[in-house]
């Protein structure tokens, strides 16, 4: 019974969408989490929101494996232009769920978490500090962005996180 408990939990925790996974992160993040977010809207303006930050997090967090992260990356940047949440849940949801769907008699590819944790520094990056490929992150946002991460990565330690922030420039053709 234990083991069905656990699939059922992994199962859904794979398939979880962006309203349960903003409510989480609003449930259960400690105040350092939540500091960082709201000094990232202070800082960031507009797209600097958690809503928009959140969404990223969401894409390469349970993206990762399923979604190839230019597909993620191109919606980060296709978000700071038009806006459109609804639209770009829709094209990352239809293409997990058609990933899945390649997986369902067999054991679905697991994603590096490293990889995860990249993918989301990069998009946050494009997304919410509104920087260019290629482009550090700010030393005054590093330990923000390590905290938020930290948080949605509890399997990535504190120092993983750091080098996926500080090796950033280094992944300009990354998603090409």
């Amino acid at each position: 019974m234990i083991g069905l408990s656990m699939l059922t939990s992994a199962v859904v925790s794979c398939l979880q969408a962006y309203p349960e996974f903003c409510r989480s992160a609003f449930e259960t993040a400690g105040p350092d989490v939540r500091a960082a977010v709201v000094e990232i809207e202070k800082r960031y303006g507009k797209l600097g929101q958690s809503r928009w930050l959140y969404v990223v997090l969401w894409m390469a967090k349970h993206g990762n494996g399923l979604v190839p992260p230019k597909n993620i990356i191109t919606a980060a940047k296709r978000l700071r232009v038009t806006q459109d949440i609804e639209i770009e849940m829709d094209r990352f949801e239809n293409a997990r769920d058609a990933a899945l769907q390649k997986y369902r008699m067999m054991q679905r590819p697991q994603g590096k978490v490293f990889d995860g944790v990249n993918l989301a520094v990069d998009a946050v990056a494009i997304l919410c500090l509104g920087l260019s490929d290629g482009q550090a992150v700010q030393e005054a946002d590093e330990g923000m962005l390590a905290d938020i991460l930290g948080f949605v990565f509890p399997e990535a330690s504190r120092e993983q996180v750091l080098d996926s922030i500080h090796s950033r420039p280094q992944r300009t053709s990354a998603y090409s």
